[in-house]
This record gives structure tokens, C-alpha cells and sequence, in this order.
């Protein structure tokens, strides 16, 4: 029986919350068994399972912020709270990016959703309206 990514995560997150301050031991010893398993070329998979089941157990929500300029920390805690409370999750891990092309506003992108509140979006739905 071929075991699945999923389970191999599900199964290294059972015993890194089942052995508290074990993990480095446990990642270890699961590395080793991998590599003995010949299966070392399924860990990007494993670990993409493990910090999905991770952040639904735990209720964290992966954000991504794009902006054309830096934003402010008020600005940017507005946007992660509400994207965090979008997606049902208690917090939120932010990546910010800082795309000049977007002129003003924000994009943000949370689980498989995108709000995109820029000026370039805006200035292309006009363009789209004008055009007829």
C-alpha cells in the first residue's frame, strides 16, 4: 500500500503535537525514514499537506499583500484582519510584495481568493466601460 503525502503529513503532525518540545528529533527521525523509504522526492508535497492541515487545525490563513507602495503597519493590520476574518481563520501569515504596477491600492490573495481593490484594475474596468 502506497502511503499518500497527506498521510505522511498528518502523521508527522499527530507526533510533533503528541511530543512536545521533541520536533527537531521528529523531523529527524522522519527525514530518516523517508530516505530509507526511498521517498525523500515526495517531501515538497508532505511538507505543502503539512502546513495545509497545520493551518486548518490551527486556523491560520496564508495572506499575500500587494501594493505599489509600502503601506502603513495600520494599513496593512486592517488588510491582514480582514482577510483573516474572510477566510474564517484566527491569524493570518502575511507575505507583502510591492508592485509598482499597480499605481495605488492593494491586492490581496488568502486561501483561493483574490480581492483586488488597485488603481490599475479600476483604470482597466473604466477603459473596458468606455470602450463599450
Amino acid at each position: 500500500m502506497k502511503i499518500r503525502p497527506k498521510q505522511y503529513a498528518q502523521a508527522l503532525l499527530d507526533s510533533v503535537l503528541a511530543n512536545p518540545g521533541k520536533e527537531k528529533e521528529i523531523v529527524k527521525r522522519f527525514s530518516l525514514l523517508l530516505s530509507e523509504k526511498g521517498q525523500l522526492s515526495r517531501l515538497a508535497a508532505i511538507i505543502e499537506c503539512f502546513e495545509s492541515i497545520w493551518n486548518d487545525r490551527f486556523a491560520v490563513s496564508d495572506v499575500e499583500i500587494s501594493s505599489a507602495r509600502p503601506l502603513s503597519d495600520e494599513v496593512y493590520k486592517l488588510l491582514i484582519d480582514k482577510a483573516a476574518a474572510m477566510a474564517g481563520a484566527e491569524r493570518a501569515e502575511v507575505v507583502k510584495r510591492i508592485d509598482p504596477s499597480l499605481l495605488g491600492g492593494a491586492i490581496l490573495r488568502y486561501r483561493d481568493k483574490i480581492l483586488d481593490i488597485s488603481l490599475y484594475t479600476k483604470f482597466e474596468h473604466l477603459k473596458d466601460i468606455i470602450k463599450g
